[in-house]
């Protein structure tokens, strides 16, 4: 029996963390951070990208904020922590550095609740994608606290650590809060589906020239649907080490419920 799924040199999915791509299941992290790297690969090889892109991990933002990762960091001991991590990251993606980069994602998970926060240098803005509208008489301020300033500011200093100027500049981009037309209330299950949209189809447009195919009152089957083509683009990619193994197990796994994948 496989335990591993998944795997590229920097993460891995096991099998309770593939099975979190089921229905009505909440996403474990680890899946999205293996979305990153898949994303991350498939900009490096498009000839022409009229915006250009990058995709860190969950892991990224949580060295800032999470109290289970960093409860004994001083503010200082969690910035040189996200820095270098951020440097990790890169160098696995095989990129340089990100100072030409139109648009970059900081996927956040956030008590059990998934959204995206973009630092969008097209607009000079911070932008967060959550598909959840805000409750009743709670803010933005409120809801996401100093998170997206916050990061901006490490992020700009990780990016212009030898420019203050354009430092500078970017701490003075605006956060925004994106209304997309599919945000609602109701769903709690999903939040990963989204993200994962989400990082997938945003290249900067505006709302209203953003479709994702989802709307508020989607129903389960089109989720469902869509859980099975992550899980499939997951376990069939190129990157994955374990490409050959899924693929002999699958036959076999197939041979035993007689089915014929001829």
């Amino acid at each position: 029996m496989l335990d591993v799924f998944f795997g590229d040199g920097q993460t891995y999915i096991n099998k309770l963390e593939i099975l979190s791509l089921s229905s009505k299941k909440h996403l474990i992290n680890n899946v999205v951070d293996v979305w990153s790297s898949i994303l991350n690969s498939q900009e490096l090889k498009k000839f022409e990208r009229k915006v250009k892109r990058f995709f860190f991990t969950t892991y990224a933002f949580s060295l800032l904020f999470s109290k289970v990762n960093t409860c004994n960091s001083t503010e200082a001991e969690k910035i040189v922590s996200f820095k270098q991590r951020l440097e990790t990251e890169l160098d696995f993606a095989n990129v340089k550095n990100l100072v030409d980069v139109d648009l970059v994602f900081f996927p956040v998970i956030c008590n059990e609740h998934f959204y995206l926060i973009v630092v969008n240098n097209l607009a000079n803005s911070v932008e967060i994608v959550d598909n959840r509208t805000l409750p009743r008489n709670i803010s933005r301020v409120k809801k996401y606290r100093n998170c997206p300033e916050y990061l901006l500011k490490s992020y700009a200093e990780f990016v212009y650590k030898d420019d203050a100027s354009s430092c500078k500049r970017m701490y003075e981009y605006k956060v925004h809060l994106m209304n997309m037309k599919w945000r609602g209330k109701t769903n709690h299950n999903d939040c990963g589906i989204f993200l994962l949209k989400h990082m997938e189809t945003y290249m900067g447009q505006s709302v209203n020239e953003w479709d994702i195919g989802l709307t508020k009152n989607s129903k389960e089957k089109e989720f469902r649907k869509l859980r099975v083509q992550y899980c499939w683009t997951i376990l069939l990619n190129p990157r994955n080490e374990l490409l050959g193994e899924i693929d002999k197990k699958s036959k076999e796994w197939a041979v035993r419920a007689g089915l014929n994948l001829q």
